[in-house]
């Protein structure tokens, strides 16, 4: 498993659109697979993704895994009025419909997964600051 992470954190560039892919396959999985098989489907994919995207924060700086996070947000904001005016114009069946529930599936978890991990991130760095033992043991300057 630690070889496989390895080569994903190598090719950075190619691993962000594989979890945003996954996140769209796990979105637009046929629910004529039965309610548990879709489940699971659902599930092993997302989980894919996730794994691909942490692998991808651990390869980028902060400011790149903050942008990406702002970005899903945004995107995710773009793509839900379209979700919502989007079946009255094209349909409920198709593929445009098919196309527009992986660009939400894809967007939302894209948000989640990845504000998650970023906070991670920024827990996982406790800055501690140094105090001057003259503010802490001194009288107050009154």
């Amino acid at each position: 498993m630690n070889t496989a992470i390895r080569r994903i954190r190598a090719r950075s560039v190619v691993s962000l659109p594989i979890a945003f892919g996954a996140f769209a396959a796990a979105g637009s999985i046929d629910t004529a697979l039965g309610a548990n098989a879709h489940a699971v489907a659902a599930a092993a994919t997302v989980t894919v993704g996730c794994l691909v995207l942490a692998a991808w924060t651990s390869a980028t700086a902060r400011t790149a895994h903050a942008s990406l996070a702002l970005g899903c947000w945004l995107a995710l904001l773009a793509v839900a009025p379209v979700h919502v005016v989007g079946p009255l114009a094209i349909g409920t069946t198709g593929i445009a419909a098919a196309m527009l529930e992986a660009a939400t599936w894809a967007a939302a978890l894209g948000a989640v997964v990845s504000t998650v991990y970023l906070g991670f991130r920024e827990f996982g760095t406790s800055a501690t600051a140094d105090y001057a033992e003259d503010v802490l043991d001194g009288e107050p300057d009154y």
